[in-house]
């Protein structure tokens, strides 16, 4: 028997173990094995920890990962043992109708789920990174995330400088939209009702923050932009209420980018002569293809982008489930996992 090492995995509804598995080895030409420095906990992982994603367990669990090259396949040739790396985590076929256009994000027949909340993973090398060594893990392990907002804001058309950002909720996320918005020389309003969410949406530099709870956030987006309302509003969180809102609040021509899924699922009646004649853009944002993980992996390597404030709380994989717990109760910001 080879060696053997710690790896998670979700055996039903709030049912999470880290278990005893063989060491992953080189299988195949293309192949590197990494030992994992650090996961992001996701929204997506925690779906499966509640049982909201139907697949045969023990299923695996974790894709914002960055660790050290362990082994290379013979054919691999752009990182090496030792070498400091991002996992691009989605294997995608390629061939599809949506790669072949170039939105492998939507790929048909993608591959199986990866299992970062583990000491080792294998994972094909054209979607391995070599980072600098001087790059933080935790930080590189948030490529992922990024790489998604960067695939919604290229959904919202042409921006002018100046032009104004509503996001909707200040968790890690919306935090990370804010920083690009920022980034690319927009206007940001944030709304959100946690505490120690809005003063982290101070700390990063929005130009107004408004408490759904305390303040009228449609009077407040229309009386900062003149009465023309946000030319971009993202929904990280979504509700009826939410969506409403958004209608209202954004300007002409604007974009409604729906970033964030629902579950459980909602149905939502809105007039649609408000899109009409406002000639609003309502889009639909799923993951990332490889090419926005690059522009993220650039963002974060380059040091343009910093996203260690946004990471608050630490847990080590044997304490996953504390993590996974902790990050429902939405106490935090951005949660990491280490082995």
């Amino acid at each position: 028997m080879g060696a053997i090492l710690k790896a998670a995995y979700v055996y039903s509804s709030r049912d999470i173990r880290v278990i005893d598995v063989p060491k992953p080895r080189v299988e195949k030409l293309d192949d590197v094995v990494i030992e994992v420095k650090a996961c992001g906990v996701c929204p997506f992982d925690l779906r499966i920890y509640l049982g909201l994603f139907k697949a045969r367990p023990p299923i695996p669990v974790g894709h914002e990962v960055a660790g050290i090259v362990e082994e290379v396949g013979k054919d691999v040739t752009h990182v090496s043992p030792g070498d400091v790396v991002a996992i691009d985590a989605m294997i995608r076929c390629g061939v599809c109708e949506y790669c072949r256009r170039g939105l492998d994000n939507l790929c048909e027949r993608k591959g199986p789920l990866p299992h970062g909340f583990a000491e080792y993973m294998r994972f094909p090398a054209r979607y391995v990174y070599r980072a600098p060594k001087t790059v933080d893990f935790d930080e590189l392990a948030l490529c992922e995330p990024l790489a998604c907002c960067i695939n919604a804001i290229e959904k919202c058309g042409e921006l002018f400088p100046g032009d104004v950002v509503h996001i909707v909720g200040a968790g890690p996320i919306g935090l990370m939209f804010l920083k690009l918005f920022k980034f690319m020389g927009l206007k940001t309003i944030v709304s959100e009702v946690l505490d120690h969410r809005v003063k982290a949406a101070k700390a990063c530099g929005a130009d107004l923050v408004l408490n759904p709870e305390i303040d009228d956030v449609e009077k407040g987006i229309l009386d900062h932009t003149y009465g023309y309302g946000a030319n971009v509003t993202v929904l990280t969180a979504t509700s009826r209420e939410i969506f409403s809102l958004a209608l209202k609040s954004t300007a002409k021509a604007g974009t409604i980018l729906l970033f964030a899924a629902r579950y459980p699922p909602i149905t939502v009646e809105f007039d649609p002569n408000v899109v009409h004649f406002k000639e609003l853009r309502i889009v639909g944002v799923e993951a990332r293809t490889m090419k926005h993980f690059y522009k993220a992996f650039r963002l974060i390597t380059s040091r343009a982008i910093v996203l260690k404030d946004l990471i608050s709380h630490r847990f080590k994989l044997e304490e996953i489930r504390e993590a996974f717990e902790f990050a429902l109760q939405r106490k935090g910001l951005k949660i990491v996992v280490t082995p």
